[in-house]
C-alpha cells in the first residue's frame, strides 16, 4: 500500500496531482487519513475498528473526502466493514447519512462483510434492508 504525504496546504493543482497519483495506484493508498483501494474501478474505503464511530473525523469531512476519491466510473462506493467490531448510535447515524448523501448523487453504498455485531445492530433498528451488503469485494460491480 502506498502512503502519500499530504502537505499542510495544497493548491488546487497540488490536490489534483495528488488525487491523480492516488487514482493510478491500484494497490491502495492513504489519503487524508482514509485507507482505500479500487476494485473493478469501484472505490473501497477501509474503516478501522477504533470506537463505535464510523469515521475518525467529522462525518461531513469524511463524505467529502470519499467523494473526492470517487472516480465516477462506477455507480457504487464500498466500505469494508470487516474490521469494525461495532457501531454506536453515532456510527449508525453516520452510516445512514453517508448512504443518503451517496443516494442523492446516484451512488449505491455497498457494505463489505460487516461483522456479526454490526449486522445485528442494522437488523435490530430495522435499516438492514436499506443497504447493499456483500461478503467479498469480488462481488462488487
Amino acid at each position: 500500500m502506498a502512503v502519500f504525504p499530504v502537505p499542510r496546504r495544497l493548491s488546487m493543482r497540488g490536490i489534483g496531482s495528488l488525487i491523480k497519483q492516488i487514482s493510478e495506484n491500484d494497490k491502495g493508498a492513504i489519503f487524508m487519513g482514509l485507507t482505500h483501494r479500487y476494485h473493478k474501478n469501484i472505490l473501497i474505503i477501509d474503516v478501522v475498528d477504533g470506537d463505535g464511530k464510523l469515521a475518525l473525523q467529522d462525518i461531513d469531512v469524511f463524505i467529502n473526502e470519499v467523494l473526492s476519491l470517487y472516480n465516477g466510473k462506477g455507480k457504487e462506493i464500498a466500505i469494508d466493514m470487516s474490521k469494525k467490531s461495532y457501531l454506536n448510535s453515532s456510527g449508525l447515524g453516520d452510516l445512514i447519512k453517508i448512504k443518503d448523501r451517496f443516494m442523492d448523487d446516484g451512488i449505491v453504498l455497498v457494505l463489505i462483510k460487516p461483522t456479526a455485531r454490526v449486522l445485528s445492530l442494522l437488523e435490530m433498528v430495522g435499516v438492514i434492508q436499506f443497504f447493499k451488503i456483500i461478503e467479498r469485494e469480488d462481488e462488487l460491480g
